[in-house]
């Protein structure tokens, strides 16, 4: 029957959304904590079983010997400098650079030719087999 005019008609009365959000939140919460120990506890394993690896093999451990070489002070006191001694400070860069090219360019020639006649060389085997 319909309400009569100026008076409000009924409206279903709200429901209460219940337990399921809170469900939903405290499940979700937990599936997150679960992953992150998981995530936690994958890396720990490693990073033990890496320590165990370590520990127990004999491999890879530092063993100091005593024997009759020189001390460590004889290098630390050392001024010479190996890497360069065959530079001279006079020299620039320029010059250097291009010696260093003429000598490359001619080694290179050298090797081109000793090829070409390994290969000639290789031909005339081959022919005469």
């Amino acid at each position: 029957m319909p309400p009569p005019p100026g008076e409000p008609r009924p409206a279903p009365k709200p429901q209460p959304l219940g337990n399921i959000p809170l469900i939903f939140l405290f499940t979700t919460c937990a599936l997150c904590a679960i992953f992150l120990f998981w995530r936690r506890a994958s890396t720990l394993r490693t990073v033990v079983a890496h320590q165990l690896n370590t520990w127990s093999g004999g491999e890879g451990a530092i063993r100091l010997s005593i024997d009759d070489g020189p001390s460590a002070r004889e290098f630390l006191d050392d001024d010479y400098d190996d890497d360069n001694e065959r530079l001279a400070d006079d020299e620039p860069l320029a010059v250097t650079a291009k010696r260093l090219a003429r000598a490359g360019g001619a080694l290179q020639r050298r090797n081109i030719e000793e090829l070409r006649l390994s290969d000639i060389r290789m031909c005339t085997s081959i022919v005469l087999l």
